[in-house]
């Protein structure tokens, strides 16, 4: 049995050796605050060392049929704790005369207090699963397990089940189920706040295991590159995020979290195949073939005595339902974690993917007519290669968990257009590292959360106009208490960037409370500050698509926002099926919003007529202030009725979406400096840029949105039935109706006059459980062959046929 002496001793040794190594290179407010962190353990250890007197506890943590479970954790009060090992086992040296309360969590189940004796040994405690939806464990919201109940912004849990049973081969695809949420081009929405602005920076924060997923350069998803094989829950936070995630959390995050090895190693092969059907109009059908896409998933996990292996590969082939499109990938991955047998808490490992794409896409169809065919024939191939490495390490050090999480990201793209003079090749690196330091407080009282977060990225390429590079620095402290029925959340950040030598610094803060009113109903309000400086890409991409053409802005400047919400949560159980309700309202406002608009914003060359063309084209601008308000609404349930099983997820976003500016000049291009110009000419405002110029809406947003997902299960049978619906977009770019863009893309009008009612699309899946490894699902995707236009001149895939093969051992 190891002493607290011993304890204290052999952390102190893993302290010294991670920060003298992994963070001797640190900027001057890192060695700082790692300065202060470094006193602080001292100070622990010291205590330890010299305790007067050493008890333990032992014991071992395991599920309700006698499986241990590996990784839980387990603290004493008021300051000291553990995690089980391999076997289920903990022990936790201290030094208290009386009896001490226990506590455990571990995510997929109910917590655990239990009062125990000073010297307690071979404790058995057996933990429940989260059978009730308001006792699901949640991360994101405070970067530390909580009960979603609990939790004082607006947060919903996605299990794996929606992902597999869909037949998904893109994590886009399951995000616009998603209540609230939905993808336009690659680009995440959380209740309206981005609605479609090509090439801008994310606004909501992507991220997987709580580390960014995004891109160095353009700050943009890969949503190909997200392990769809190998995925524990998703966890999506609405709101301003910015004080505990940083910069693109500005509307929100979404969290995918990858499952862990279990007690017994499993090993799982899918193959899947499906056919685009007819396109719904005679006039837009380009081929007599139908087109396919297929694929396979391959997911192995183990646990080998103490180290924890993960692998996974996945391959797709896409033949595309527009003409010239296709689309094939190859992705690997690893995942490794490693529990130390001598330092008690330590664990550390290394994550791993890469992956391997080619693919053929297009920007704008040729016309209404032909939809699905590309303007003038020109197609984009692009060649990709991503991959990343995250080493992090896990330690306890005298009651303070320390973790350490890195990502190293590389994105490469070779691209190929139909003009040899373009060149948009281009490739980034972004570094990223976070040090976080948590104290759990006495008796479950709460939580201390601090930390600093950095990264780094840079960008050498033909489409930025050469090299390019970002440094971000932010330290952040939450504090996360509950007294008697109440919980209490606050925190801060200081966000410190720098572009190319510009540097720019940013305090944001957040405070949130949630009251249990009684036993199944949960009150909460919380207010929160967003920030996100703008990517290089937004600055500096400079390049043309045929007649279109993407000038660069370097003056452009960071968003900031706010978001307050008051909502709801009302658990239910009828029969043995339970879930919960929830209602929000919410009001969020952001300043210096960045949006694409179209101009002329280079002189026009009277000694060169024929590149007057070259003059106009797209840049980013700081378009004004806005103000989104609105109700966001969800209704999730699981379990049985009768000897059906049911699960259910719904959800309603009602959104007002306007420009507080609207009248504002926020940019004055070339055009006015022209002979014989209008007074205003070359004056842009939010009105006067918009398709409709009698509001001040913000473009691109739907009012209304309905997702709705239901699956019942009998015996070996399951049906499953999902309905989306997004109201007309009131507003878009005038530009795009109006000459000369109107004859150059023609049929924009008339594409979104077509689905003035909204778009309502359905999606059916049946499965049966052949035997206990083998599993066939059959998904009809758009069931009927509706055809929806989510932003200018762009199809969305017609009906889809899919077939997918499961074995499981």
């Amino acid at each position: 049995m190891q002493t607290n002496k011993g304890i204290a001793k052999k952390s102190i040794l893993v302290r010294d050796f991670i920060l003298s190594n992994f963070f001797m290179r640190a900027s001057y407010w890192f060695k700082f605050f790692l300065a202060t962190i470094i006193i602080a353990t001292n100070l622990f250890c010291w205590k330890a060392l010299h305790a007067q007197q050493a008890f333990s506890l032992s014991g071992m943590i395991e599920d309700e049929t006698h499986k241990p479970l590996i990784g839980a954790s387990v603290s004493i009060n008021p300051q000291t704790g553990t995690v089980s090992d391999i076997n289920g086992k903990f022990t936790i040296p201290h030094s208290y005369n009386d009896s001490v309360d226990l506590y455990i969590t571990y995510l997929g189940y109910e917590s655990h207090k239990q009062r125990v004796a000073p010297y307690a040994q071979n404790i058995l405690i057996t933990l429940k699963p989260s059978g009730s939806q308001l006792n699901q464990i949640v991360v994101s919201a405070g970067k530390y397990n909580q009960e979603i109940k609990r939790v004082t912004v607006s947060t919903d849990i996605i299990k794996p089940y929606l992902i597999e049973n869909k037949v998904t081969v893109n994590m886009e695809n399951i995000m616009n189920q998603l209540p609230g949420v939905n993808v336009v081009d690659g680009q995440a929405n959380i209740r309206g706040g981005s609605g479609w602005s090509y090439g801008a920076g994310s606004r909501v924060l992507v991220m997987l295991d709580d580390m960014p997923y995004i891109t160095g350069d353009a700050n943009q998803v890969q949503w190909k590159f997200l392990p769809t094989e190998n995925i524990e829950q998703l966890e999506v936070i609405k709101g301003a995020s910015s004080v505990l995630y940083g910069s693109s959390a500005l509307n929100g995050v979404i969290n995918i979290r990858t499952a862990k090895p279990k007690d017994k190693p499993q090993l799982q092969f899918t193959s899947f195949a499906g056919i685009y059907d007819k396109l719904k109009r005679d006039s837009s059908r380009w081929s007599n073939t139908n087109r396919m896409q297929y694929g396979f998933n391959f997911f192995e996990s183990q646990r080998i005595k103490r180290l924890d292996l993960t692998v996974a590969l996945n391959g797709l082939k896409d033949e595309g339902y527009r003409m010239g499109e296709r689309d094939e990938r190859i992705r690997f991955s690893v995942n490794t974690n490693y529990r130390n047998a001598k330092v008690a808490g330590l664990q550390y490992g290394l994550n791993a993917s890469i992956m391997s794409t080619n693919a053929q896409s297009f920007l704008l169809w040729e016309s209404w007519q032909q939809a699905y065919t590309s303007l003038d024939s020109q197609t984009t191939n692009s060649k990709t290669t991503i991959f990343s490495i995250d080493p992090h390490a896990d330690f306890f050090v005298w009651g303070l968990k320390h973790r350490i999480r890195s990502r190293i990201l590389r994105n490469i793209n070779d691209i190929e257009t139909i003009d040899p003079s373009v060149n948009q090749d281009n490739a980034s690196w972004m570094v990223y590292g976070e040090y976080q330091l948590q104290k759990e407080l006495p008796r479950q009282l709460g939580v201390i959360t601090g930390g600093l977060a950095m990264s780094n990225v840079s960008s050498n390429s033909p489409l930025y106009n050469g090299l390019h590079t970002s440094h971000n620095t932010a330290p952040y402290v939450q504090a996360d208490i509950r007294y008697k029925r109440w919980s209490f959340s606050s925190g801060a950040r200081h966000e410190i960037f720098s572009m190319d030598g510009n540097r720019e610094s940013k305090t944001i803060f957040r405070a949130g409370s949630s009251f249990e009113a009684t036993k199944s109903t949960f009150l909460r309000a919380s207010y929160g500050h967003g920030y996100r400086f703008p990517s290089i890409a937004e600055r500096y991409i400079s390049t043309s698509a045929g007649a279109i053409n993407v000038f660069p802005n370097p003056q452009l400047r960071s968003e900031t926002g706010w978001n307050a919400e008051v909502g709801i949560k009302q658990g239910f159980k009828i029969s043995n099926w339970q879930g919960f309700a929830d209602v929000a309202y919410f009001h969020t406002e952001y300043q210096n919003m960045v949006e694409f608009n179209f101009g002329q914003w280079k002189a026009l060359d009277f000694n060169n007529p024929s590149a007057f063309l070259k003059s106009f084209g797209f840049t980013s601008l700081n378009i004004g202030d806005a103000r989104i308000t609105g109700i966001d609404a969800a209704l999730t349930g699981s379990g049985a009725i009768s000897e059906i099983g049911i699960r259910s997820l719904v959800g309603y976003t009602y959104i007002n979406p306007v420009s507080l500016t609207p009248d504002r000049v926020f940019v004055t291009d070339s055009s006015a400096n022209l002979p014989g110009a209008a007074p205003k000419q070359g004056q842009y405002t939010y009105r006067n840029t918009g398709s409709d110029t009698s509001t001040n809406t913000l473009k691109y947003r739907y009012n209304h949105l309905f997702k709705a997902d239901i699956e019942a299960s009998y015996k070996m049978w399951s049906v499953g039935y999902s309905i989306r619906y997004n109201s007309y977009y009131k507003n878009s770019d005038r530009v795009f109706e109006t000459p000369p863009i109107r004859f150059a893309v023609p049929g924009i009008a008339d594409g979104r006059a077509i689905n003035k009612d909204g778009d309502w699309l359905m999606d059916m899946r049946v499965s049966c459980q052949l035997t206990s490894n083998f599993k066939l699902n059959a998904v009809v995707n758009n069931l009927t062959n509706h055809e929806q236009m989510t932003r200018p001149a762009d199809m969305r895939p017609p009906r889809l046929f899919m077939l997918q093969l499961t074995v499981k051992f």
